[in-house]
């Protein structure tokens, strides 16, 4: 499991392992300065404000593991410092991830819970109404034994127009009543997003989307998430560490990697290699140069010195452009 600590570790790890050089002294007093931030902050939780809320920039999924099995791991992370969970109704987690969090004796409101609702309207299902999706919030919250969750979303776009614009009418009011802090979407496009603000209503306060060195959306949606800056809607990236070599690598199936999912790793590694640390570090790191992050939040990364990948991960990622 990677936490922010762990990660705050590596970066200060490859400053120590830096060879000395000569260095002016405004250049020798920034990287000291940049030392003091990583050291200031080594053991908090870096956060960034969504709607009203500071949220955990980086939380734990809980995607792929069964009720029966949830407990332990989420116990787990909240043991090493994590204090942003993931969950959704798709996941059918809820129980175990409640039981978890009553166990850790931590107060309900150090821990950010980011939940989502299946809207349906694929697989021959139909869309879930305006009532379903309140119906929905109510029993999740039950599941996790807490009076509200900190941010929710509608876990896709597929449903027609006008039941997208009921499903998200009924976050609003779920938001109104209490029941959730922050409300938002996942995995929609501009397109979508304007079809709630042509409706009347407020601006999602995130959109979580695949975000990663293989998916950067230059290609399929390029200006998306300058669109979600303009509009200060925070875009929270899920699958971060997907190009890990370990990814899934053990899971037989649909989920698992593939050969074509590979090709990026020889040069992942010498990235990783040249800055000493884990893969799952660079990745994060680079997620976190990446995402924009609106100004009244705290910043995101401390200085470039020590570590830097952007400039290296530019020609990889410019093939999805």
């Amino acid at each position: 499991m990677i936490t922010p600590s762990i990660f705050n570790e590596g970066l200060e790890g490859n400053a120590a392992a830096a060879p000395e050089r000569k260095r002016s002294d405004e250049a020798r007093e920034k990287q000291e300065q940049g030392q003091q931030q990583v050291q200031q902050e080594k053991g908090q939780s870096r956060s960034v404000r969504v709607g009203g809320s500071q949220m955990p920039m980086v939380g734990f999924g809980t995607y792929l593991i069964a009720d029966e099995d949830c407990e332990q791991p989420v116990t787990w992370a909240l043991e090493v410092g994590y204090r942003h969970i993931d969950t959704a109704e798709f996941y059918d987690n809820h129980s175990a991830i409640g039981r978890a969090l009553k166990a850790s004796g931590l107060p309900r409101e150090s821990v950010f819970i980011t939940d989502k609702i299946s809207p349906n309207g694929k697989f021959g299902v139909p869309p879930k109404s305006y009532d379903g999706v309140l119906q929905s919030i109510r029993h999740q919250l039950k599941k996790l034994d807490t009076p509200y969750v900190d941010l929710i979303l509608l876990h896709h776009p597929f449903p027609p127009s006008a039941d997208r614009v009921k499903q998200y009418t009924a976050l609003v009011d779920a938001q109104k009543a209490g029941l959730v802090k922050e409300i938002g979407v996942s995995n929609y496009s501009r397109r979508h997003i304007e079809e709630l603000l042509a409706a009347g209503l407020p601006a999602p306060a995130a959109n979580q989307i695949e975000l990663h060195p293989l998916n950067t959306y230059n290609k399929y949606q390029p200006g998306l998430l300058e669109y979600l800056a303009e509009i200060s809607c925070v875009p929270i990236a899920y699958s971060s560490l997907a190009p890990a070599s370990s990814w899934r690598a053990d899971q037989p199936g649909k989920s698992s990697k593939t050969e074509a999912h590979c090709g990026h790793l020889a040069v992942q590694k010498r990235i990783a290699e040249k800055y000493a640390v884990e893969e799952p570090a660079l990745l994060l790191r680079w997620a976190f140069c990446l995402l924009p992050i609106r100004p009244a939040a705290p910043p995101c990364v401390p200085p470039a010195p020590p570590f830097s990948p952007e400039e290296d991960f530019s020609r990889w990622c410019t093939r999805n452009r």
